[in-house]
C-alpha cells in the first residue's frame, strides 16, 4: 500500500491597533490509498473471514488491485481578538472555521468479489496457515461489488463563535460564549443527505480566592457537538458503495487439507462449484441471510442530527511557592443524539433487477430513548521544579464510562446502534444492558523526570524519564442466538427478511478486564542553535526508547462465545423467560481471555529516533 500526501497552507497574522488582532488560514490536503488489500481475483484466493476468532486469512480484505482511494479536505479559518475594558475587562475572541471533508472511492471490498465467512472452528494446528472447514450451514457465502462510480462526497461543517473572557476584578474571571455548527453532506452520489444545525453554549468561571494566584476555584459547563463523518452522513448513497449478499452455505461439507482438498483455494473451488452450479449463484435469494443494497438499504434519515455531549466541571488549583502547582478537577459527561438503525414492520422495498425480491429498508436515526452514555471522571495533576535543573510531576485520572452504547470502533469511528432493527425480537435487559463501557479504564498514571544537563546559549541536553500505569478495560461474555422460534416468522410481523441473530449478554457488561498495562519511557534531547539574521536555527535529535523493558500485558484478548448456534452441543433457550446457565446454553471459548495475535501486545520495546531543523 502507498499513500501519496501532498498539504498547502498559508496562514495570516495582523495586529491592527494595540487592542486587535486578526489570524487567517487556508489549508488543503490531498491524500490517496493505492493499492492496499487483497490482490487475488481468483474464487479460490477469496479471503475467508473467521467469525468465531474474527480472523482474516487466505487473502486480505479490500480490492488492492483497484484504483486509488482519494481522501482530501480544505479548512478555512478566520479569527479575530479584541481587548476592551468596561465593567473590568473583556478579551473577546470571535471566528468562522469552514470545513469540507472530502471523498472519492470505489469501496469494493474483496478483489474477487466474493468472501466466506465460517461460524464454525477452523484448523489453526499449524502456525501462519490455517485451513478452512467448510460445513453444511456452518458460514456465509459473501458477495460484494460496487455498481455504481463514485462523483466524490462533501461533508461540510460550517461554524461561526464567540467568547468573552471577563476579568470582573482581580479574583473573579468569566468565560461566555456560544458556538454555531451547520453541518451540510453531500453523498458521492451528488445527492444531499444532512442539512443540520446546532447551537452549543459554553459558561464558566474561576474565583482567585486571595488575588495572588496561590489557590484558584473553578466551575464550567460545556456543549459540545461531534462533526458528521463520512460513515454516517453518506452512507445511503449507492455510488462507490459496495453491494452486500451474505448466503448461508447449504452445501456439502469440505475440509481443507484433506487429499480430496488438499489447500484453501481447492475447498473454495468446491464451495463456489457448489453455489453456482447447485444452488443457482447470487440471483437465487432462497438462502439469503443478510442483504444490503446501497442506496436502498440503509438510508440516512430526513432528519439526522449530529450527537452531542454535556459537560460538567468543578477544580482547584493551589501554587506551590513559585516552584510548582497542583491541580484538581471533577468533570461528568453527558452524551445524546446517538446514531442508531432502524428496521421496522412494514418498510420493505423491491430489490432492483432481481424478479421481484424485496428486503427491509434500515434508516439511520436519532436516540436517547434506549441509548445512554456516561463519564465521570476526577483528574490531578503535580508540577514542581527543582533547583534550576530537575523538574518533576505526575497526572493521574479516576473515571468511569457506564452506559449501553460505545458508539464508536477503532476502525470506523461512530457506527449506529442496532436495537431498533427487528426490535421485536430483542429485550434491552439482554441485548443492551447497562454496565462499564469498552472506553472504561478506571486508573490512568504517569510520572516523569526531566533533567536539563546542558542549557547554555548554543547548547541544550536534556534527559526523561516517563513511567505509565493503565488499568485494564472491560469486555464482556456476548454470544448470538437465535430468538425468531420465541416471536414468530418475521412475514407474520410484516417484515420480508429474517432478522440476523441478536447479541446477548451472558454476563454483565464489563464483567472481565484486561490486564493492567505498566510501561517505562526514556528519552534524550539534543538541541544546537546557530545564529543567522538576527534569528536562531535550531538543529535536533532525540533518540527514545519505548517500554524500556519490554513488557508484555494483553490489551485485545479473544472473546469468543458459544451458543447452539455454533455448537451442537450447547441447549437452546428461551431469552424472554430463561436464565442461561455456562456449560449448558453457552461457553467460553478455547482460548478466552488470550491474546489473539502479536496485535494483542501493548507495544513491545521500540527504539525511535528523530532529527531535524527548527527555524
Amino acid at each position: 500500500q502507498e499513500v501519496p500526501e501532498t498539504g498547502l497552507s498559508v496562514t495570516y497574522t495582523g495586529v491592527l491597533s494595540d487592542n486587535f488582532f486578526l489570524e487567517g488560514l487556508y489549508s488543503k490536503r490531498d491524500l490517496s490509498i493505492v493499492g492496499g488489500g487483497g490482490v487475488n481475483e481468483e474464487l479460490g484466493g477469496s479471503p475467508i473471514w473467521d467469525l468465531l476468532e474474527s480472523i482474516t486469512f487466505n487473502d486480505a480484505w479490500f480490492d488492492g488491485a483497484g484504483p486509488p482511494k482519494e481522501r482530501d479536505n480544505e479548512n478555512i479559518y478566520a479569527k479575530a481578538s479584541w481587548f476592551v475594558s468596561g465593567g473590568g475587562t473583556h478579551d473577546l475572541v470571535f471566528g468562522l472555521d469552514y470545513f469540507d471533508d472530502q471523498n472519492s472511492e470505489n469501496n469494493k471490498q474483496m478483489a474477487s468479489g466474493y468472501a466466506f465467512a465460517p461460524f464454525v472452528e477452523q484448523n489453526y494446528d499449524t502456525p501462519g496457515s490455517p485451513l478452512t472447514v467448510i460445513d453444511t450451514y456452518g458460514g456465509y457465502i459473501i458477495w460484494g461489488d460496487v455498481l455504481e462510480e463514485s462523483v466524490g462526497s462533501h461533508v461540510e461543517t460550517q461554524s461561526a463563535y464567540v467568547n468573552d473572557t471577563w476579568r470582573v476584578n482581580d479574583k473573579l474571571t468569566v468565560n461566555l460564549g456560544v458556538r454555531y455548527d451547520k453541518h451540510d453532506v453531500t453523498d458521492q452520489a451528488g445527492a444531499t443527505t444532512v442539512d443540520d444545525d446546532r447551537w452549543s453554549p459554553r459558561l464558566s468561571a474561576s474565583y482567585d480566592i486571595k488575588g495572588d494566584g496561590t489557590i484558584i476555584l473553578t466551575a464550567g459547563f460545556n456543549r459540545y457537538v461531534t462533526a458528521f463523518t463520512q460513515n454516517q452522513g453518506t452512507a445511503g448513497s449507492a455510488a462507490g458503495e459496495p453491494l452486500y449478499n451474505w448466503y448461508l452455505y447449504g452445501g456439502p461439507q469440505v475440509i481443507a487439507g484433506t487429499p480430496e482438498h488438499p489447500t484453501n483455494s481447492d475447498a473454495l473451488d468446491a464451495m463456489f462449484d457448489w453455489f453456482f452450479n447447485v444452488y443457482g449463484g447470487p440471483n437465487n435469494l432462497d438462502l439469503a441471510y443478510y442483504i444490503s443494497v446501497p442506496g436502498l438499504t440503509p438510508r440516512v434519515g430526513d432528519n439526522l442530527r449530529a450527537p452531542y455531549g454535556d459537560e460538567y466541571t468543578v477544580g482547584a488549583s493551589f501554587r506551590l511557592g513559585n516552584r510548582g502547582v497542583v491541580r484538581a478537577d471533577y468533570v461528568h459527561r453527558e452524551y445524546g443524539s446517538f446514531y442508531a438503525s432502524e428496521i421496522v414492520p412494514g418498510s420493505i422495498v423491491e430489490v432492483p433487477d432481481s424478479g421481484g425480491a424485496v428486503i427491509d429498508q434500515a434508516v439511520y436515526i436519532n436516540d436517547d430513548s434506549v441509548y445512554g452514555r456516561e463519564y465521570d471522571a476526577i483528574m490531578a495533576r503535580f508540577d514542581y521544579r527543582i533547583g534550576s535543573r530537575w523538574n518533576i510531576g505526575a497526572n493521574y485520572t479516576w473515571s468511569e464510562a457506564w452506559g449501553n452504547f460505545d458508539g464508536e470502533t477503532f476502525d470506523s469511528g461512530p457506527v449506529p446502534g442496532s436495537f431498533f432493527e427487528y426490535t421485536e425480537y430483542k429485550e434491552a435487559s439482554w441485548n443492551v444492558p447497562d454496565g462499564l463501557l469498552g472506553i472504561d479504564q478506571t486508573h490512568k498514571f504517569r510520572a516523569w523526570v526531566v533533567c536539563d544537563a546542558i542549557a547554555t546559549s548554543h547548547h541544550n541536553l536534556s534527559l526523561s524519564l516517563l513511567q505509565n500505569f493503565f488499568s485494564g478495560t472491560p469486555y464482556s461474555a456476548i454470544g448470538r442466538i437465535d430468538t425468531t422460534p420465541y416471536v414468530g416468522d418475521p412475514g407474520d410481523l410484516g417484515y420480508a427478511n429474517r432478522p440476523a441473530a441478536p447479541n446477548y449478554f451472558f454476563s454483565d457488561r464489563g464483567a472481565f478486564r484486561t490486564e493492567d498495562v505498566t510501561r517505562t519511557d526514556i528519552a534524550l534531547n539534543y538541541s544546537f542553535f546557530i545564529n543567522i539574521g538576527g534569528g536562531q536555527l535550531e538543529l535536533f535529535l532525540q533518540p527514545e526508547v519505548v517500554n524500556v523493558f519490554n513488557e508484555q500485558a494483553v490489551e485485545t484478548p479473544n472473546t469468543t462465545v458459544f451458543t447452539a448456534r455454533n455448537d451442537g452441543s450447547l441447549e437452546t433457550f428461551n431469552p424472554f423467560t430463561e436464565t442461561t446457565v455456562e456449560g449448558v446454553h453457552w461457553r467460553k471459548g478455547p482460548s478466552w481471555g488470550e491474546a489473539q495475535s502479536e496485535d494483542s501486545y501493548q507495544q513491545p520495546r521500540t527504539f525511535r529516533f528523530s532529527l531535524g531543523l527548527r527555524f
